[in-house]
């Protein structure tokens, strides 16, 4: 959960806990008058939260609140999320930061005050907004009077959700989650036809610029506004000249009772537009959560979505905004008193789990109005567009790169028109069999799974098997046929999102020379001050980086090195190279003191780890300070870092914290600021890294391990002699 979140919630639950239940005596009845009704039929009271607090009443007490002659009992809240959809709520609201002090009585998504008949609703404004007032007599007498003192605490506290408007709250969150934008994936429903989202126009919760910018790269072209009237959404500051503006939208200035009159013609008003015009559609209200999730719900319902699946979609939004956890009990309450409960009261159904959801929905929305023909033309809107869902493209193998994957003659340029999206699923059809993958800029899955690569600075795709060999699995050689279909749109847009890495060869863009060739000394554990030094490539001058590497090196006094990346043959060949820049390197490698490996990639191989005592069998009898690098100074030499530093006593969290100073180096993550991207990037490296050396599943709790034993261990049993590893702990220190 958010560290915002959590300190919110913290104050919530204290402030409970002063208000909770307690044995003095029951607090006397108290009397006000209605002073305001607001849009959604809330009643306010001419009496304050302080007023009631003192008078001896809790949250979690249940009152009964007697209006016009009757009597409505109902716990007393904070928020309307109190209380479950369409139940009461005495909501006493007080913030000495904000200036506000006050009692309303509410329908949580719906309307108390012509439920109580206070008042009656009345249009004051014909356009397609449907703006409307309550009208009500003169005064209203309200009482209210204690039914059981701290009867609803438990479930209160258990309610209690916070959210923060700032964006710096959510650093685990995308700029999408944030502004709870996402593509409606339910099953039946198209690729990429539907979409729902916060306001992307009005700024009350901050987050309009995010889901603005979010659903214009979606390419939405028809929104159904179901939180504003026509002259409110054109009055928002910024609107006019905006993309937004541009677009084919209906406000509707629906209510929040799902069960009103004008709710229901509404909601079919919203389902018409979308039926008449062209995708893609987003569905929007002010967060996205309510009037949002429960218009999503039926179209996820009638496109033939399970009940599970219609739940976790809702249950996102509680992710997004406030942290609930899936498989929690505060979770499994939130989406039985909400969105199973509202859905089960529309259809009218007992058990929502069991019923047959489209049959429901369909008939849902016959009875709020639409007719057959219009109920159809909704679902062919938002089912799959048979241009769409025909993306695909046939490619031959031009290469099979070093490390075994295949690359195509399809450019990343042709991959993108065709249709192709990063994050997007694709089913791979190569040497007779099928395969589904993602389609990633970057090593985005685990070790021993399958991608489609669009790498940086690459022209070309290629299919990949991350620290395996895909031609080789696959049984395709150059000249084969590889066809690649979109099978979900943005069906891994999320990781995509998250693991997004980009960085750039400019030496401006870097605040050292250190920085920017991803050079540092190793002096973990038992490893001495300037024995051991890591970095980018001093030789390979492919990310223009070589040069910087070198001098640094020379200026650590570096004797001996060991290079991960090229074998001796590719080692000679860029000393032979035009844009050589690295004498001193050379110089090393001509008196004896460079050993080229030429590492494979998959670093749980018996290859790798045979070459990896080779290469630490060198340095033991070599003399110090050593380098060690590959292409970038990243995985390979982060591996090998990672093994010495275990070996020499390091624990795990300053192992990650040297391995994840390249991503700070190359991607400026900050491991507070992007702990979310920092976390999944440690867990899915340099952790598997760890677990595989130690010979243990990935994922594995690595605390307690006997990290050196298990180092050792792993030399051992890959062909070093325990004199050889004596040798080399003894270099280190």
């Amino acid at each position: 959960m958010k560290k915002c979140a959590v300190s919110l919630m913290l104050i919530l639950s204290l402030l409970a806990v002063c208000l909770a239940p307690c044995a003095a005596e029951a607090p006397g009845e108290m009397t006000a008058t209605v002073t305001e009704i607001q849009k959604y039929g809330n009643v306010v009271l001419s009496l304050t939260c302080t007023e009631l607090t003192e008078a001896g009443y809790a949250y979690g007490d249940v009152v009964t609140v007697t209006v016009g002659g009757a009597g409505y009992d109902m716990p007393v809240g904070s928020n309307y999320a109190d209380v479950d959809q369409g139940s009461m709520v005495c909501r006493a609201v007080y913030s000495e930061s904000e200036g506000t002090d006050y009692v309303l009585v509410a329908v949580n998504m719906g309307d108390f005050a012509t439920t109580a008949g206070i008042a009656t609703k009345a249009k004051i404004e014909e356009d397609p907004g449907y703006l409307w007032t309550y009208v009500m007599e003169e005064p209203v007498t309200v009482t209210i009077s204690m039914k059981e003192k701290g009867g609803y605490y438990d479930e209160y506290v258990m309610r209690q959700l916070s959210r923060s408007l700032e964006r710096d709250d959510y650093p685990d969150l995308t700029d999408s989650e944030f502004a709870n934008f996402r593509p409606v994936t339910t099953t039946g429903m198209g690729a990429g036809r539907l979409y729902r989202s916060s306001s992307p126009v009005n700024p009350e919760i901050n987050r309009n610029s995010q889901a603005a910018a979010a659903a214009e790269a979606a390419g939405i072209r028809t929104v159904m506004n179901l939180a504003d009237a026509a002259s409110v959404l054109t009055a928002y500051e910024g609107y006019e000249g905006s993309w937004y503006s541009t677009l084919n939208v209906i406000p509707l200035n629906l209510g929040v009772d799902f069960a009103a009159d004008d709710f229901r013609a509404g909601l079919a008003d919203g389902f018409r537009f979308i039926a008449s015009n062209e995708g893609p559609y987003l569905v929007h209200c002010n967060e996205g959560k309510d009037r949002a999730g429960f218009a999503s719900a039926i179209l996820e319902c009638l496109m033939g979505a399970t009940a599970e699946e219609v739940v976790a979609d809702y249950m996102v939004t509680y992710y997004n905004y406030y942290g609930v956890a899936d498989g929690t009990d505060q979770y499994n309450a939130i989406a039985s008193s909400n969105i199973v409960k509202s859905l089960s009261a529309a259809f009218g159904v007992d058990d929502f789990y069991s019923a047959d959801l489209a049959k429901e929905a369909e008939e849902y929305l016959a009875d709020i109005g639409m007719t057959e023909d219009e109920i159809a033309a909704l679902k062919t809107a938002l089912g799959p567009d048979a241009a769409a869902e025909e993306v695909t493209v046939t490619g031959k193998v031009t290469e099979i790169e070093k490390y075994g994957h295949a690359l195509l003659d399809v450019s990343i340029a042709d991959f993108a028109l065709a249709g192709f999206e990063l994050g997007d699923i694709v089913t791979v059809e190569a040497g007779g069999a099928s395969y589904d993958m993602p389609f990633f800029n970057g090593y985005y899955v685990d070790r021993g799974e399958m991608m489609v690569r669009a790498y940086p600075g690459h022209e070309y795709i290629a299919v990949c098997i991350n620290y395996g060999k895909f031609a080789e699995t696959a049984g395709i050689g150059v000249g084969d046929e590889v066809t690649i279909s979109l099978k979900e749109k943005a069906g891994a847009l999320t990781v995509q999102e998250i693991n997004s890495l980009v960085y750039t060869n400019d030496r401006a863009d870097y605040a050292s020379d250190e920085v920017f060739a991803n050079f540092r000394p190793v002096a973990l554990g038992d490893i001495a001050e300037g024995r051991l030094f890591r970095s980018a490539s001093p030789v390979n001058n492919k990310n223009g980086r070589a040069a910087y590497a070198c001098a640094l090196m020379e200026n650590a006094g570096v004797k001996t090195v060991l290079n991960l990346a090229e074998t001796p043959e590719e080692l000679e060949a860029l000393f032979a190279a035009e844009d050589f820049a690295s004498a001193g390197y050379k110089a090393l490698s001509d008196d004896g003191h460079v050993l080229a490996l030429g590492l494979p990639i998959n670093y749980t191989s018996d290859e790798f780890g045979g070459e990896v005592v080779r290469g630490l069998s060198f340095l033991s009898e070599q003399e110090g300070p050593y380098l060690i690098h590959c292409t970038e100074g990243k995985d390979r030499a982060g591996f090998v870092c990672m093994l010495l530093e275990a070996l020499m006593g390091a624990d795990k969290d300053e192992i990650v914290a040297d391995y994840m100073l390249s991503y700070v180096n190359y991607y400026g993550i900050d491991p507070e600021r992007d702990a979310a991207k920092y976390a999944m990037i440690a867990e899915k490296n340099v952790c598997q890294m760890l677990c595989s050396v130690c010979g243990l599943e990935d994922g594995a709790d690595l605390e307690g391990v006997d990290l050196a034993g298990a180092a050792r261990n792993y030399l051992i049993s890959h062909g070093m002699t325990e004199e050889a590893a004596d040798a080399l702990t003894a270099k280190l220190k």
